[in-house]
């Protein structure tokens, strides 16, 4: 819903979108900030639950979801880096919707999950993006 909010409002009000992009940047990075934050607090001591295998093979996918930034067909590295958080985040999300109902067990994995991913993802796209001011 936001996203089709903000397209649309680009699409119609170019300069007031622009004026919002910077607002709704900055509380984006704010609460991405805050849940991994809250994800490294409350769940960084469960990992080792998961088990080495499991956790090999998450890192695997986010690391898959991590090399769209590699690939300069795709345009500029602002694009890329967007392309690159969106794929990662969306897995976590889809797979938390599905497994809203299931096992603790499943609910842990994915908490790996999102761990392993926004530790490997932030530092992936500072870099990306300090990159493409330079």
């Amino acid at each position: 819903m936001p996203l089709g909010t903000g397209m649309l409002l680009l699409r119609r009000h170019p300069e007031a979108a622009r004026r919002v992009h910077t607002v709704a940047r900055r509380c984006a990075d704010v609460l991405l900030a805050g849940l991994v934050a809250y994800f490294v607090v409350t769940g960084a001591g469960r990992l080792p639950e998961v088990g080495w295998a499991a956790l090999g093979v998450i890192a695997v996918l986010v690391a898959g979801c991590l090399a769209v930034t590699l690939v300069p067909w795709l345009g500029r590295a602002r694009t890329r880096r967007a392309v690159e958080m969106t794929a990662a985040v969306r897995n976590l999300s889809l797979a938390l919707f599905v497994a809203s109902t299931a096992s603790t067990v499943v609910v842990l994995a994915l908490l790996a999950y999102g761990l392993v991913m926004y530790a490997l993802s932030v530092p992936v796209a500072v870099t990306v993006a300090r990159a493409a001011e330079a």
